[in-house]
């Protein structure tokens, strides 16, 4: 059973310029259309500041204003089909869920300012700015993700039991957990979304499938129990054609969880650095990059023991592309070194 626990964040507001870079970070953070993003503060709070940002970071070339008198805009995504931008003030409570109710069959991202005023309405993603009186400066905005499934820690638990993944694996996938926790708590520190409960989940799930590839020679685990040979077994001949990667991925589809599958299926060195990879994605690949077994390590540490275990201490080509990516995306989501 998925969680039903939504995925929740807070982050600190100092200005306009950290709201509309929030907003910015959000488009990194979609995974699927239809979309409704619902968006509830005071006046003046900066909801339409951090639509501006969210417009930018979706590829939208013109400003983004606020339809107050014209009740919607609409605007081209690069990506995610068009964007539908509502704002209630103006509107009676008694006509804004009628409004409401005639573009529900919209299949881009619709954005709805006020939405507050519908009672009982629930989007995919809330955003709530909230203002604090002692501090007419400070701003505490609350994203409250409902758009994707996530499974709960115990099935996590189970789904290791079944296949019967080594203790090894398992602590290795737990300390990238941990990783992939503290990259996403710097970045919530300078204002960015990040999903945490997602990223944790997938984390501790990357690698569920690692032994399906112990057969073509990949240093995987070996089975150490005629439980684990059988079972790995089946497995194997089910998952022939995939890499550990599309393997987990294509069970977390199976399970319901295809956007969870999207994340996980990307963390191996055969990713380029892609500018629309998701900040999930993003920060799976590299805390897979900062862990040696269970051990946190640099990334340079980590790709000195990817030559001595895969290629007999050789640096080739291949290592030398992944370690640059690797490391230019460290540059990309810490602005220079991290301290950790």
């Amino acid at each position: 059973m998925s969680s039903t626990t939504p995925d929740k964040v807070s982050i600190r507001l100092s200005d306009a310029k950290t709201t509309e870079s929030a907003g910015r970070s959000l488009a990194y953070s979609i995974y699927q259309t239809p979309l409704t993003i619902s968006l509830i503060g005071e006046l003046g709070a900066g909801k339409t500041t951090f639509l501006q940002g969210f417009a930018e970071g979706l590829g939208i070339s013109e400003r983004l204003t606020s339809p107050t008198y014209a009740l919607e805009q609409r605007y081209q995504t690069k990506r995610f089909g068009e964007l539908l931008h509502i704002d209630l003030y103006r509107i009676e409570p008694s006509e804004a869920a009628s409004i409401i109710e005639s573009s529900d069959d919209h299949d881009g991202i619709r954005c709805i300012e006020w939405a507050d005023r519908i009672g009982g309405f629930e989007a995919n993603i809330e955003i709530r700015i909230i203002e604090h009186p002692e501090d007419r400066d400070a701003r505490t905005l609350e994203c409250t993700f409902k758009d994707i499934p996530i499974p709960s820690r115990s099935e996590v638990e189970k789904w290791r039991k079944e296949v019967r993944l080594p203790p090894n694996v398992i602590a290795h996938c737990d300390a990238v957990a941990d990783i992939a926790q503290k990259v996403g708590e710097e970045l919530i520190k300078i204002g960015k979304l990040v999903r945490p409960t997602t990223l944790r989940r997938c984390s501790e799930l990357h690698d569920l499938f690692r032994f399906v590839e112990f057969h073509r020679g990949n240093h995987a685990p070996i089975p150490t129990t005629k439980e684990d040979k059988e079972t790995w077994a089946t497995l194997i001949i089910k998952y022939e054609e995939h890499s550990h990667e599309s393997a987990c991925a294509e069970f977390l589809r199976e399970q319901g969880f295809p956007d969870m599958a999207s994340i996980v299926e990307i963390h191996g060195l055969k990713t380029e650095n892609h500018p629309e990879m998701t900040i999930e994605q993003k920060i799976l690949f590299y805390a897979d990059k900062r862990i040696r077994d269970n051990e946190w390590v640099t990334v340079d540490e980590r790709f000195e023991y990817f030559k001595r275990i895969y290629t007999d201490g050789k640096e080739t080509d291949f290592h030398k592309k992944w370690h640059k990516e690797t490391k230019e995306l460290e540059e990309e989501l810490f602005d220079g070194p991290p301290s950790f």
